[in-house]
């Protein structure tokens, strides 16, 4: 019998039940499982009930089935690995407490950057939420933990530390997406952490690459693919810098901003402010369709874990305009290569790198070739490959 592999996540992002269609953790859960499906049984347990027609059998609900049920579950179905995809300190402690005195191995995912957690709990991100939610109760939220800061950024802290001290100390190994993370790991968690650190990237999620003999019949649209949450993702920087597009003409040009979130009411609100004609706000969607026809993707995040979409649209021989940060971008593509890197806040450059491609279609051409091969780094068979190593480390007899 194949070994049994229990992925745990949250479930909890708004839009479609079909996991496919949601963030880019349970997209990167199902293309793992999907692969390896013929290596591993695998298994998804969660806060709560879900629409099972979209999910592998033997789903559990983690929050009714409690300690004993998880055992039982786990003994049922001769699962040897739990990986966390998705936690918080509660969801670690239950874990820990559950699993006690089994043979039960906890491996652990870490989808973020080290520190995302207290990174809005400053003035700057309590404005900016204010500025950005949609809904009124959500903006006194944050207006009362802009009021009282300094404990509100305490205590966000103090959960962080408990929340890494809990991964040191139940997991066999800790996955980060980028080498640029494992510094800011350890000084969080310690060097007993950093030494059971892995360093492994997402896979594409899609198995056919765009045909490299296509680019040039690439359609003059440019693309934001995105949860629609300022704090997280800033998105605002992307529509004004496509509202300065506008003002130079480029009326061949359209942008399509694809994704859903609390801030998506008020981007749409800011694209008619500035009069923007040639933009176009798709909710959620498949994004394939729009990748194959895009020569551009934009963003401008304040901080990423590993950007998907991202990825995704390299794939598709679209070229990534990025200004942001984030230690990971440059892990991903290479400026003027197979892509545009601005530090943020030069939004100016941004702007100028984008009208740039938009102008040459030789260096749009190009660029988007470049992607397209460096996007290979990120085959699924290879990214996969090496979560199946990494189980099969910690399963008596099989390491490698």
């Amino acid at each position: 019998m194949l070994p049994g592999v229990l992925y745990f996540l949250f479930d909890n992002l708004p839009g479609s039940y079909n996991p496919r269609e949601k963030g880019g953790v349970e997209r990167f859960s199902l293309r793992v499982s999907d692969t390896l499906s013929s290596q591993f049984r695998f298994f998804f347990a969660y806060t709560h009930e879900v629409d099972r027609k979209h999910y592998i059998d033997g789903d559990l609900d983690v929050r009714k089935a409690g300690s004993e049920g998880l055992r039982k579950y786990i003994r049922d179905n001769g699962i040897s690995i739990v990986h966390l995809q998705q936690y918080d300190e509660k969801v670690l402690a239950f874990f820990r407490d559950a699993l006690a005195g089994t043979q039960c191995i906890i491996l652990a995912t870490y989808h973020f950057r080290p520190y995302t957690d207290v990174q809005e709990y400053s003035a700057f991100g309590c404005l900016r939420r204010i500025r950005w939610e949609s809904g009124m109760s959500r903006r006194l939220k944050w207006l009362k933990r802009l009021m009282f800061l300094p404990y509100y950024r305490k205590k966000r802290f103090d959960e962080m530390m408990v929340k890494f001290r809990l991964l040191s100390e139940i997991c066999q190994a800790v996955a980060f997406l980028s080498p640029s993370f494992l510094a800011l790991a350890d000084s969080l968690a310690g060097l007993p952490l950093l030494a059971r650190s892995r360093v492994i990237p997402n896979p594409l999620s899609y198995d056919v690459n765009f045909p490299a003999e296509k680019i040039a019949k690439k359609e003059h649209l440019v693309v934001v693919v995105s949860r629609m949450e300022e704090a997280a993702k800033r998105v605002s920087a992307a529509i004004r810098i496509w509202g300065e597009v506008e003002k130079r003409g480029f009326d061949s040009w359209h942008m399509v901003v694809m994704g859903d979130g609390y801030s998506r009411k008020s981007y749409e609100k800011l694209a008619g402010k500035l009069g923007l004609r040639r933009i176009e706000f798709t909710g959620f969607a498949d994004p394939k369709p729009y990748y194959e026809k895009a020569s551009i993707f934009i963003s401008c995040p304040p901080v990423e874990g590993f950007c998907l979409s991202l990825v995704e649209a390299m794939q598709h021989a679209v070229v990534p305009v990025i200004a942001s940060d984030a230690e990971v971008f440059p892990d991903i593509f290479t400026h003027e290569e197979s892509g545009l890197l601005y530090s943020y806040p030069d939004l100016a450059g941004c702007l100028e790198g984008l009208v740039s491609l938009m102008e040459d279609d030789g260096k749009r051409e190009r660029m988007a070739r470049a992607a397209l091969e460096r996007a290979q780094d990120f085959r699924a068979e290879r990214i996969t490959g090496m979560y199946a190593s990494l189980y099969r480390e910690f399963l008596p007899g099989e390491a490698e």
